[in-house]
């Protein structure tokens, strides 16, 4: 199975691990071209000479150049395979993330007591609990984000999964879900759905086990749970909901992508 990844793919892969465009371009024209000077690489990539030194300044903090021995005008690129040091940190702040949910919602419940001005929840149980739950979320106002446990068709009724995803795309609406599955065969006939209104990323098991469902949009984080008698709580917290679509977006630029294969929603992950 072929690896190949042109220079494009490279540069953006780079940057899902956290290193700024222009550093990423350096890094790819130095392991292209060898030891260069400022003058060199700025005529190279058509970056300014200030934005160089500072990209060069953000590769040597992550290993990832040096100066050609003693001649501090020229650089070199040191092995790519430092690299995987930045990979291990955004496992490490993802397991960090994890982590800290279950206390995170603790002090959320506990400022319900003391603070209802900010936050209200909403229990709702068994099959017609979990229609209305989901119905509320075409609600939502721009991204919705949730880490999938279930398709949607899985949890309500097929015909309630199709309706939901029609309004949203008559409403304009987009739906990120991040996964612990490899792949996924199709599941709707809604056209247009898939890859214009629908993305989906994956996180390993191990760096995220995802065994309950949490969505967040607009105000509201929405804790769903499909064993035994299933039920879904609402919290609806500013705050609460504010700091978790930072949680979710961190996790999402570090996500593998999803290739949708067909309008039905198979999907394998991209190389």
């Amino acid at each position: 199975m072929s690896t190949y990844m042109d220079t494009d793919s490279a540069i953006t892969a780079m940057t899902n691990l956290g290193i700024t465009e222009f550093a990423a371009t350096l890094f790819v024209d130095l392991n292209t071209h060898g030891i260069s000077n400022v003058t060199e690489i700025s005529a190279r990539t058509n970056i300014a000479r200030t934005s160089v030194y500072r990209a060069l300044d953000e590769l040597k903090e992550n290993n990832l150049v040096r100066y050609d021995g003693q001649n501090r005008t020229h650089y070199r690129a040191k092995e790519y395979s430092n690299l995987e040091a930045l990979v291990r940190v955004r496992e490490k702040r993802v397991e960090e993330l994890n982590n800290s949910l279950p206390e995170l919602f603790g002090y959320f419940l506990n400022l319900a007591g003391t603070n209802n001005n900010t936050m209200s929840i909403k229990y709702f149980e068994g099959q017609d609990g979990l229609n209305k739950a989901m119905i509320n979320t075409l609600d939502t106002k721009g991204i919705y984000r949730i880490y999938e446990l279930n398709h949607l068709h899985d949890v309500v009724d097929l015909d309630l999964a199709e309706h939901i995803r029609r309004e949203m795309i008559r409403r304009n609406q987009t739906s990120h879900q991040i996964t612990n599955i490899r792949r996924h065969e199709g599941i709707t006939n809604v056209k247009g759905f898939a890859g214009k209104h629908w993305f989906m990323r994956y996180v390993d098991r191990r760096h995220l086990p995802i065994d309950i469902e949490i969505a967040i949009y607009n105000d509201i984080v929405a804790i769903y749970d499909y064993s035994g008698e299933s039920f879904c709580i609402e919290i609806q917290s500013e705050q609460l909901a504010r700091m978790q679509r930072g949680i979710f977006d961190y996790i999402w630029k570090t996500a593998r992508k999803f290739k949708f294969i067909d309008e039905q929603g198979a999907a394998v992950l991209e190389k």
